[in-house]
C-alpha cells in the first residue's frame, strides 16, 4: 500500500491530527516538547496544548525564532517556573536519565544528528516512556524509522508524501508515536 499524496500545505494539518489522535485519553507528569520552536501549529494552537500534562518543559536550541525573543538562561538542567523555552542541546540534553514519561520531537529530529537526539530523547524518557517523533527527509526514512524501532515499541506510523519540490523529488512526512522499550 502506497503512501497517500497530500498538498503540503495539508499536510502539517494531517500530522497535526494524527497527533491528537495519538495523545487522546493519555495523561502525563512530565513532557519534554524537544524543538519547541514557537510551540505553535498552523492552526495557530500551541503544541503544548495537544497533550494533558501536570508540566510541560519546552526548549530549543535557539533563543531567537522568527517569533519574538525567546531568551531564556540556562543553568545546568534548571527547570524554570514558567518561561517561553529553556536553550538546550537535543544532542547532549542537560536533564537527568529517566526525567520524562513523554518527549514530543516535532519536525527537528532530521536537522540534527538524529542518532544522538534519539538516543537522549530515550536517555531521558521513564521506562515505558512514550514518543512523538515527526521527521521530513525521504532519505532518511529507511535510517530513522529502523533506528526508532531498536529503542521503541511502534505503537502508530503516520506516513504521507507530498511530491511538490521544485527539483522533482518527493518529500516525505513522518512520524512515529512509540513506547521505550
Amino acid at each position: 500500500m502506497g503512501q497517500p499524496i497530500i498538498q503540503p500545505s495539508r499536510v502539517r494539518r494531517v500530522f497535526n491530527g494524527w497527533c491528537h489522535g495519538c495523545f487522546a485519553g493519555q495523561q502525563f507528569l512530565y513532557v519534554l516538547n524537544l524543538g519547541c520552536g514557537h510551540d505553535q501549529d498552523h492552526e495557530g494552537y500551541a503544541y503544548s496544548g495537544y497533550w494533558d500534562a501536570v508540566k510541560t518543559i519546552k526548549v530549543d536550541i535557539n533563543s531567537h525564532t522568527e517569533y519574538g525573543d525567546y531568551q531564556v538562561p540556562v543553568v545546568g538542567a534548571k527547570i524554570f517556573a514558567n518561561p517561553r523555552h529553556t536553550k538546550c542541546d537535543a544532542e547532549c540534553l542537560t536533564f537527568n536519565n529517566d526525567t520524562f514519561d513523554m518527549v514530543f520531537a516535532n519536525w527537528m529530529v532530521y536537522q540534527l544528528d538524529w542518532g544522538k537526539v534519539i538516543s537522549e530523547i530515550h536517555r531521558v524518557l521513564f521506562p515505558n516512556g512514550k514518543i512523538l517523533i515527526t521527521w521530513m527527509d525521504e532519505y532518511l526514512k529507511g535510517p530513522i524509522y529502523s533506528f526508532i524501532e531498536r529503542k521503541f515499541h511502534v505503537i502508530s506510523h503516520c506516513d504521507l508524501l507530498m511530491n511538490q519540490r521544485l527539483d522533482g523529488r518527493d518529500w516525505v512526512a513522518e512520524g512515529i508515536w512509540g513506547e521505550k522499550r
